[in-house]
């Protein structure tokens, strides 16, 4: 509900429910690999194909979120005080919010621009990947190539902290 002002609970309860039954359908039920071989002319096996994980992945995504949007579009919006008092205390960015914005009748500023917030996801993303591929390098016995992504890890969590740090301070 951050990225736009529309979404709503009843769209956040859609989806998580909509995780609960279409990742085991998807994986134990192989109920999308004859539908997936059909469209796409394919003999792998959508649920179980190594090479498809980005595949499955961006399937669960994309339709997840179609899920979140459609039912907070079928249902009622959230109160508009309420998305008032949410913009002035966690003041998010973008112009999803325009609309809840613009009512407020006052200079707008988000608490960090969208490149500061891309810059520390980026970051994040490479710590948790440079420590858990580290990991698994030092187990499998490349003890250089884990040592270096262990290293990044380090470098890169101090960073994280520096900048929490700050917001905190």
């Amino acid at each position: 509900r951050w990225f736009w002002w529309r979404l709503n609970a009843e769209g956040e309860l859609a989806a998580t429910i909509a995780t609960w039954v279409l990742a085991p359908a998807l994986l134990f039920g192989r109920v999308f690999d004859a539908p997936v071989r059909h469209l796409f002319h394919t003999e792998a096996a959508f649920s179980s194909d190594p090479n498809l994980l980005g595949a499955r992945m961006l399937f669960m995504v994309v339709t997840v979120t179609g899920i979140a949007v459609a039912v907070s579009l079928m249902t009622r919006p959230t109160d508009p005080k309420r998305l008032e008092e949410f913009v002035l205390r966690a003041r998010p960015f973008g112009p999803l919010w325009s609309p809840v914005t613009r009512r407020l009748g006052q200079q707008y500023r988000p608490l960090e621009r969208f490149e500061g917030v891309l810059g520390q996801w980026v970051l994040a993303t490479v710590s948790m990947l440079a420590l858990l591929i580290g990991l698994g390098k030092l187990l499998l016995g490349e003890p250089l190539a884990g040592t270096l992504l262990i290293a990044v890890f380090l470098i890169s969590l101090l960073a994280i902290v520096r900048r929490v740090n700050a917001d905190l301070g």
